[in-house]
């Protein structure tokens, strides 16, 4: 009788052990399969987002309009930046009118955030991850404050090929001025005043796009470009806006736009 009994919960033990052991690789497996769809599922829901706001671009042939872009930190932090430049008025080579503005150093915070902060997120996303701050064309604020300031209809000069990728992020903006685009195919027409931290994003030699001349207030921007790192920089003539320091990179634009 006594080995019946030890010999019957021998088996219960068995048993016991066996169903655990089913009960934790049932587990792992559920748990798996949950991180692997979550982990689609973001995937899924990254590459849509990429989708829509590269088909977005694509649209009215090469531009897109993108608000709240940087932390709200960050574009504190810009505008203090900003508010330390010593401005110099445009060269007459621009198509800009009483514009104001300066080359930024490449040292600086706004060089330092653009080249991996939220913006070079975002150009990632829509472009890949193989672009990169252009090191030819300096990052450059430019401010609008006197009245009649503006810039008339125009495209923006192909200096890379593939074409470099323009940005233009508003620091401030207190004033009436409005920035227009017309699609490439001529069917729409876009009209807006510009969000603080908001950027227009721009394929160079794309659209059609001014600056009306505004009558009140103030607007800060800052003008970049991001280009693929394979890109042929094939420009070797560079107009700067502002006086600025050497540039230890090859120099080579034409008008500088937006």
């Amino acid at each position: 009788m006594h080995n019946f009994f030890k010999r019957a919960r021998w088996i219960f033990s068995t048993i016991i052990i066996i169903k655990c052991c089913v009960f934790v690789q049932s587990f792992s497996t559920f748990l798996n399969s949950k991180a692997s769809s979550n982990y689609y599922s973001a995937l899924t829901s990254e590459n849509e987002m990429k989708n829509s706001l590269l088909k977005e671009f694509q649209r009215d042939g090469g531009i897109l309009y993108k608000k709240s872009i940087f932390s709200q930190a960050n574009i504190t932090a810009l505008r203090s930046d900003m508010a330390k430049i010593t401005l110099k008025e445009e060269t007459a080579s621009s198509i800009a009118k009483y514009r104001l503005g300066a080359t930024l150093s490449r040292d600086s915070f706004a060089v330092s955030l653009l080249e991996s902060g939220e913006l070079m997120d975002l150009i990632h996303q829509i472009f890949g991850k193989s672009y990169c701050l252009s090191t030819e064309i300096p990052v450059e604020v430019r401010v609008y404050e006197k009245p009649g300031a503006g810039m008339e209809w125009h495209v923006d000069d192909v200096l890379y090929d593939p074409p470099q990728i323009e940005v233009v992020i508003t620091i401030e903006n207190t004033s009436d001025c409005e920035t227009m685009w017309e699609s490439q195919d001529g069917s729409r027409s876009t009209c807006l005043e510009t969000d603080i931290n908001s950027a227009i994003v721009l394929k160079a030699g794309g659209v059609c796009h001014r600056v009306k001349p505004m009558r009140y207030g103030r607007r800060v921007i800052l003008k970049c470009a991001y280009v693929d790192q394979h890109a042929t920089f094939y420009k070797n003539e560079l107009v700067k806006q502002f006086d600025s320091p050497p540039k230890k990179t090859k120099k080579s634009q034409r008008k500088n736009r937006h």
